[in-house]
């Protein structure tokens, strides 16, 4: 609490947010999969939505380590019944991770899951990775 201004946080599915139709002044999703029709109902009109996605190179260079031929993330323009898409801002940098630190950026990846014993082998080799790190955050608008 700070000043009698109240925040909450809960964590559950993205497809039955345990809060009232229109109570959400903003709801913020990053990386998970969009649930259009959950999201509408929660946010207030006038409300936001903030949707963080992978951008085409993110994780380039770990991909590298693990693949033969890696690929760029598909970027597409997705619309969502109810919110209009206000702003899109580009987000890029250079990630360095040594040590252990390596296994457990994979670990958070969903590559992690579809990712061969031998090719993920690959990463117990390296002391250090560079990687890019590329966001796009859209901001949607009910």
């Amino acid at each position: 609490r700070d000043k009698g201004h109240a925040v909450q946080w809960a964590v559950a599915s993205s497809f039955a947010i345990p809060v009232a139709d229109a109570a959400a002044d903003c709801l913020v999703d990053i990386f998970s999969p969009a649930a259009a029709q959950e999201f509408a109902r929660v946010v207030k009109p006038g409300g936001a939505f903030v949707f963080a996605v992978p951008g085409p190179r993110h994780l380039y260079g770990l991909k590298e380590v693990l693949y033969e031929r890696p690929y760029e993330n598909t970027v597409q323009d997705v619309a969502y019944p109810g919110f209009a898409l206000e702003q899109r801002i580009p987000v890029h940098s250079m990630l360095t991770v040594t040590g252990s630190t390596i296994l457990d950026l994979f670990a958070m990846t969903p590559y992690y899951w579809k990712t061969s014993q031998a090719s993920a082998a690959r990463l117990n080799t390296l002391t250090e990775l560079s990687t890019e790190i590329d966001f796009l955050i859209d901001l949607y608008q009910k």
